[in-house]
């Protein structure tokens, strides 16, 4: 099915974050280079601030971004060509100004493109494009509306549809939109909050304010579950409020790889030309063949590198020569990775991180990150482990899902090499302390304290906890989708998130491919598979899709789906 051109133009953008900014900057920026007025836009936002989604302003200052400051996400209504390095421009040209509204942002930071700034920087960027996007449409005479308020549900009605809210306690409700762009973010569940009930004093990471309250959190003992990016600014925002110490706790007790250079790395193996040689040959490729081509090519990489070691002349021009151990970021759940795994103690693995991460020169590379990297260049337009991804079967993609997400993340949200320094330095000041084997939390009735119970039979006390165990990948949490499921207009995913084409994004339904409802973010996350860091990806989907939507709406000219799309999600 194609996403068919309506007669009427008005679309609407439910979540104004970087998605939904991002959206915006496209369509805004077409209609004014085009100066058309015949698209009536309309941006619903839940939070107090539109622009900045997670990244909020009122973050503090020990939330830090991921990513250094020119591979970000990127807004620019009025620059065709910006790209990732948009972000870095911004922290040149308005650096003297940001220092000086923020005593704590280090200047120099802000104008190194390596650097790492808060968070609340980049929300304040992403505050202060989406006011430019606005005083761009008012600028042109176009219709452009802030909502300010919670979309409660979404009706189809034919080709177009209605947008139901709440307002000062009433149901409110907008008719004949055309297109409407979910881009509501991350979708968060909290099972541990559920199953311990009538504990004040355990709450979820985010919002983070409660973590901000020194008056809360002073002297106390706080222990944090979940040991990603989220579990990092809990640690850090705990300590900032003076808490006595922390627990920083999760299953495995893994923490993010640290952030260090890449090296060139050229496969032979693993390729897409081997991918579509398997695809001819037999029909399709399976995970194991997918499996197989990867750990031939990391036995090739492994093999060049202890040749190095032996003969470092004939490598002279290649970047073998960082220290690696034998270590790949892969599941535990493969036999034939065994002696792969990380060390049994989670601090030694960050400090292992960090020891390689500052002895890598900036002209090397560590082994392991770039055969990853390697494999998240673009190819012919579509990236390679997404290519490799579309070419699996329905139940192929939920085992790939469940064992290469990790890898994902690892790759494109590793940690900071000053915040893997910075939580070493809390580890033997004694003001943090990492276990694995997390098993579960309750109230401890005699002390009032949460009891916090280890699968070694051990237990830890602590006056709060904090829930960092990240977002889910199902979508039946979210209200807004689980309503649009039980009106047959949005199908669950069984590798996560929602089914949408991967081409136009539009939502599948019980009768086939929406022509209102399109999906941009972190829920189409097992329809397509991008491994870009997620404020990059997410910006390229939101402005390829605001082009499809202005040639929809102004060129009434279909834009074609997905070839592959019955064959990939027939069995849904």
């Amino acid at each position: 099915m194609s996403l068919k051109p309506n007669q009427l133009s008005r679309v609407a953008v439910v979540g104004s974050g970087l998605s939904g900014t991002s959206f915006l900057s496209g369509l805004v920026g077409w209609l004014h280079r085009d100066q058309r007025r015949d698209i009536e836009i309309h941006v619903f936002e839940t939070s107090d601030e539109f622009g900045p989604g997670i990244y909020k302003t009122s973050l503090p200052e020990t939330c830090f971004l991921n990513h250094e400051n020119n591979s970000m996400g990127w807004v620019a209504p009025n620059d065709p060509d910006a790209g990732p390095d948009h972000y870095f421009k911004y922290l040149e040209i308005n650096a003297e100004r940001l220092a000086e509204e923020h005593e704590c942002l280090d200047i120099s930071v802000l104008k190194d493109p390596s650097g790492y700034t808060p968070r609340f920087v980049y929300g304040k960027y992403l505050k202060e494009q989406f006011d430019q996007i606005e005083r761009l449409a008012k600028s042109e005479n176009l219709p452009f509306f802030k909502h300010r308020v919670k979309v409660e549900k979404i009706k189809i009605l034919g080709k177009q549809a209605s947008i139901t809210w709440k307002e000062n306690d009433q149901l409110k409700k907008q008719d004949g939109f055309n297109i409407i762009i979910i881009t509501n973010g991350h979708c968060w569940d909290h099972p541990l909050l559920k199953d311990t009930k009538n504990t004040s004093n355990f709450f979820p990471v985010y919002p983070i304010k409660r973590l901000m309250d020194r008056d809360a959190i002073a002297g106390k003992r706080v222990v944090v579950i979940g040991t990603g990016l989220s579990g990092i600014d809990a640690v850090f925002t705990a300590i900032r409020s003076g808490a006595e110490q922390v627990i920083l706790t999760s299953r495995s007790g893994r923490m993010r790889s640290v952030r260090a250079p890449f090296a060139k790395y050229y496969r032979k193996f693993f390729t897409r030309d081997a991918v579509n040689q398997i695809v001819e040959e037999r029909g399709k490729i399976t995970l194991s063949q997918v499996t197989d081509l990867f750990l031939r090519e990391y036995t090739a990489a492994l093999e060049a590198y202890r040749a190095y070691q032996q003969d470092p002349e004939q490598f002279k021009d290649d970047a073998w020569s960082s220290y690696i151990g034998q270590k790949f970021y892969v599941p535990d759940e493969h036999p034939n990775l065994n002696d792969l795994i990380f060390p049994d103690d989670p601090v030694v693995r960050l400090r292992d991180d960090v020891r390689e991460a500052e002895s890598c020169p900036p002209d090397k590379g560590l082994i392991w990150r770039s055969i990853a990297k390697s494999m998240y260049d673009i190819e012919k337009g579509l990236e390679f482990f997404d290519y490799v991804y579309q070419q699996l079967s329905v139940e192929d993609k939920i085992v790939f899902m469940k064992k290469m997400y990790r890898l994902q993340l690892n790759f494109t949200a590793a940690m900071p090499l000053p915040s893997a320094k910075r939580l070493l330095a809390l580890h033997q000041q004694g003001k943090l302390v990492v276990r694995k084997g997390f098993e579960s939390i309750s109230n401890d009735s005699n002390s009032g304290l949460l009891r916090v119970e280890m699968n070694d039979g051990t237990s830890v006390y602590a006056d709060i906890g904090v829930d960092a165990t990240g977002y889910s990948k199902d979508m039946t949490h979210d209200p807004l989708y689980r309503h649009l499921m039980a009106e047959g207009e949005c199908v669950a995913h069984p590798a996560g998130g929602i089914a949408i084409d991967p081409i136009t994004h539009a939502l599948l339904t019980d009768d086939g491919l929406s022509s209102v409802l399109i999906a941009i973010g972190p829920a189409t996350i097992g329809s397509t598979y991008v491994l870009k860091p997620d404020s990059i990806g997410n910006s390229e989907s939101a402005l390829r899709i605001a082009k499809q939507v202005y040639t929809v709406l102004t060129e009434r000219e279909a834009v074609e789906p997905s070839a592959k799309l019955e064959d990939s999600l027939v069995n849904v």
